[in-house]
């Protein structure tokens, strides 16, 4: 299983843009009612590597960046709505995961899917429960802790209507009718909770700073707390990883 502790060092911030994926150019209001994911697209892509993006609530980005590049990160034990717009009503939308087998890298990728109802919802809430999730008719030799492993290894979602296609005797993708959200990872919500401690220990540094008013101090004083935040974050993890190991081996 590979270590948290680069992912850790990086749930530093979330950002706070305007960029909406459902009026974006990734649903183009001009090319018809498009079947997309109106969520889960977390960054515009302009072309010009200065992607505007924004992260909703429990997700974070890899990078300390306001731009698109490294995967998400989402947290086990927490609900997220995967939302689309232009599905056709007579048929059901199909939401599946998918992520790298980081123990068998050879082998094909483990998935986990959901079927709507008819007519489709224009959301679903996923909740990221490995025991409720694995193992399934597609992943059967995947237990829950195997699953936690490995999806910290970069995956998807697509949302897709395979039964219209088939009906129109094309594949999803000539039928129109899918779309692959962002990259992520997930990780375990105990990181995702130490290091936000942290953050919120180092915002209240920084407030502190200045109702002492330290002036230019503050430009210096504050990367430096940021750097410190983050080497305390990697040695206390590097600790409680370590102990794990043990204890799994």
């Amino acid at each position: 299983m590979k270590s948290s502790i680069p992912i850790l060092l990086a749930l530093l911030s979330t950002t706070a843009h305007a960029f909406d994926p459902s009026s974006g150019p990734h649903c183009d209001p001009d090319s018809g009612l498009r079947f997309c994911l109106t969520s889960f697209i977390w960054c515009e892509h302009t072309g010009n590597g200065k992607d505007d993006c924004f992260y909703p609530e429990n997700v974070y980005s890899l990078q300390q960046t306001d731009y698109d590049g490294a995967p998400a990160i989402l947290t086990w034990g927490y609900s997220y709505i995967i939302s689309w717009k232009g599905a056709d009503p007579d048929y059901p939308v199909n939401i599946a995961w998918s992520f790298p087998n980081e123990t068998e890298r050879n082998s094909i990728s483990y998935k986990w899917e959901y079927n709507t109802t008819i007519p489709p919802p224009t959301h679903y809430i996923w909740t990221l429960n490995s025991t409720a999730m694995f193992p399934n008719p597609l992943a059967p030799n995947m237990s829950s802790a195997a699953a936690r492993g490995n999806a910290e290894g970069v995956g998807n979602l697509r949302v897709s209507q395979p039964e219209k296609a088939a009906a129109m005797n094309a594949t999803v993708d000539e039928a129109g009718v899918l779309d692959a959200s962002s990259d992520f990872i997930t990780i375990q919500g105990w990181s995702a909770h130490f290091a936000n401690n942290r953050v919120i220990r180092t915002e209240r540094a920084y407030e502190h700073a200045i109702r002492l008013g330290v002036g230019i101090g503050v430009g210096l004083g504050v990367p430096f707390m940021m750097a410190l935040a983050a080497g305390g974050t990697w040695w206390v993890m590097r600790k409680k990883i370590g102990r794990a190991n043990k204890i799994e081996g």
